[in-house]
This record gives structure tokens, sequence and C-alpha cells, in this order.
């Protein structure tokens, strides 16, 4: 009976893996066992030989990407869809179990790995050829503690400390940020440090005053926008604490990328190829004393918020981008429930009544995005830095 189990393990363990490239382009460049291929690019991976089962047993299949098995790719061959053709060094492996047979309990076999590289530059040509995007200063996306979401390595965590990235997604390690500064304020709890609220230098984010680790960099309001357009749907998917259980989100927040509905932090060991999630943190506002705004017999009451107060924890994501709107603002990814604003400019106030007399001109709007909030800071690749 052994003998049985044997021979498929065997049969399976000769078999090799190889990747062809499908439509839009053909081709690829293979050598040393990994495959190089232009990004976005859909990629079939197969096995030269599938596995042998002995007669009045059954083979299923499942397919592997990084150690983690993959939904649904339980076929004999396995396509990279072209939204999940990103990242370098990406491992491919399959198994095969049969089961039916004599044997007590199932057989099973893999395959050898076949490692991919979805590139978008190359370097060299032949059996030379090297993904450029990945060599030289820019260290893998993924080794890096990143994932590539269309043109752009993001971070998987939001900024902590100065220049650390935060260990995970709750509060507690969070950090907030006002813009152009690199005090890193609590956001939780007591405000620690002491507030700062002298006036913000008339500047895009400075590369000496970037929170972000060395080899990355506060994100460009393009890089917010193209996120914000990648996702399914777009916007992104609000992940409250409902969610927890599939999605793995320790507090509130927004899943962005193509896949953001099926990602998730904790299934499968983590399944966030394509996904990044940005926690709900909520955000801090300089001092502002009470303001009254009047119309047709209402009124509005704004403000009266002392220094550092912090607003909206689970409720709004506020994710500052490297640009200024003026001197007192700058552009921030700003999200909800129900909205996503990638490219948020922050010189009106929307969450005033406009009917409201003069609202524009008063700090005590949250709408707004003045230097002096303090925001949260998620980080792109800068192999330059």
């Amino acid at each position: 009976m052994n003998n049985k189990k044997t021979t498929a393990l065997l049969l399976f363990a000769a078999a090799t893996l190889g990747a062809s490239a499908q439509t839009p382009q053909e081709g690829g460049i293979h050598h040393d066992n990994v495959v190089y291929t232009q990004e976005r690019m859909a990629l079939t991976v197969s096995s030269t030989a599938p596995a042998t089962a002995v007669v009045g047993s059954t083979i299923s299949y499942q397919w592997y990407r990084n150690g983690h098995p993959i939904p649904d790719a339980t076929a004999i061959t396995y396509t990279v869809p072209v939204d999940l053709a990103v990242n370098c060094n990406q491992k491919f492996q399959r198994k095969a179990t049969v089961s039916g047979t004599e044997c007590d309990g199932p057989a099973e076999g893999w395959s050898n790995e076949v490692e991919v590289s979805f590139c978008e530059q190359w370097s060299g040509s032949g059996s030379s050829a090297r993904c450029a995007r990945c060599a030289g200063n820019d260290v893998f996306c993924e080794e890096a503690g990143g994932t590539w979401i269309g043109t752009t390595c993001w971070a998987k965590f939001n900024v902590g400390e100065f220049r650390v990235l935060s260990a995970d997604h709750t509060h507690d390690s969070a950090r907030l940020y006002q813009f152009n500064r690199g005090t890193a304020y609590t956001a939780t709890g007591t405000l620690d440090p002491a507030w700062d609220g002298s006036a913000v230098a008339s500047f895009d984010w400075s590369a000496t005053l970037d929170p972000c680790p060395a080899g990355w960099q506060v994100p460009s309001p393009e890089q917010f926008t193209e996120l914000h357009n990648s996702s399914d749907p777009v916007g992104g998917f609000w992940a409250a604490a409902a969610e927890t259980p599939v999605m793995g989100n320790p507090v509130p927040g927004k899943f962005y990328g193509p896949r953001n509905r099926e990602c998730s932090l904790t299934r499968n060991g983590g399944d966030m190829v394509g996904c990044i999630f940005l926690p709900a943190v909520g955000w801090r506002s300089t001092a502002v004393s009470a303001v009254t705004r009047s119309h047709n017999g209402s009124t509005w009451v704004f403000g009266n918020w002392s220094a550092g107060q912090l607003h909206q924890p689970n409720a709004f994501g506020r994710y500052w981008s490297n640009t200024m709107t003026d001197a007192n603002h700058a552009r921030a990814l700003v999200f909800n429930v129900s909205s996503s604003t990638p490219n948020h400019s922050g010189t009106t106030c929307s969450s005033c009544p406009a009917a409201a007399n003069n609202c524009d001109n008063t700090a005590a709007c949250t709408s707004r995005t003045f230097k002096l909030y303090a925001y949260s800071v998620r980080c792109v690749r800068s192999p330059g830095r």
C-alpha cells in the first residue's frame, strides 16, 4: 500500500515548473530558474508534467505564492491576473494531493519553485537581463517592507516615530505629524510631546524633515490619486470592526488596491498582494477659539479646540502628501466610511454650512487641511533618498 503513495510522490517530484507570458505581450526572459517579465502582464505558470496517480485515485491541485495558498487557484496551471502581476522575486509553487487510493490518508507532492519578477524596466538583455526597477539602490519592494500598487511601492505600515515604520496598525503604534515637521505626536490618550503652534514654513515637505525612513518618502498627490483610482470600488473599501474576523484589521480603516475586497491581514498567513490597509487614526488640531456663525436665524458654533486636540479616531483617516496648496494648507488623502478624496486641497470648508457667513475664514473647520494640523503618514519607496 505504501508503494502506491511513494509512487505518486516521486512522479510529481520529478515535475518542473515553467512560466509563459500571455497577451498582451508574449515571451519573457528565462534564466537561473527566474522569469523576468514586464509588469502588469498576465503570466501563466504551469508544470511540464502533471502528477501521476494510481488507478482509482484523484488528484487535486493548489497553487501557492510566497508560501501562501492562492484563492481559487486549483487547476493544473495558474494564470497570474494582470492586477496581481506585481512585485519582484515572487515564488510560485504547486501542491498536488492524491486521494481515493488504498493508502492511509492522501499523498501529497510539491513541484519545484519558479521565481517571477514583474518588471517595468529592463537592464541588460538575454541571459544577463535583470529587472532594473528592483536593482541598484532600489531594494526589492517586498524585502524593504512594501507592496506594489500600480507604479508605486507603498509601505505596509504607517510611520511611527520619526524615520521608523510602525510594527502594526494599532493607534497605540501610530504617530501624527504636522506638515513639513519631524515631530511625532501620539495618536491616543495624552498628547505627547508638547504641541508646536508656531507657523509652518511655506514650502513643500523637505527631505531633511521627511519622517519616512531612508529609501522612503511622503507620497505625492498623484500617487494618492493612483492609489484611490486603482481600488475596486474606486476610493477603497471601508472595513469596520465587523470586518475584523475576515479582513484582520485591528481598527477601522480602508483597504486600497485592485484586490481591496479580497485582501486580509490575517487570512492564510496574510494575503495583501496588491493591497494596503490605511487605519482611520484620526487627527490633531491646533488651538482654535470658539467661532459663531449665523444665517437666517440659524446659528453654528465651531472650534473651541485645545492645542493638539484629537479628532475623529476610528472615523476618519487623514494622510499628508508632500505638496502644499498655499502658505497655510497642504494636500492630503482624506477618507471615511462613505468617501475618499485623494488630492484634497483643504482650502474650503465643506463641513460648514454654505450659508453660514464667512465660514471659510475660520480655522475651526474639519474639512480644511491646515499645515498646523497633525495627520498620519504612509510612505512610498524613493530609491534616491
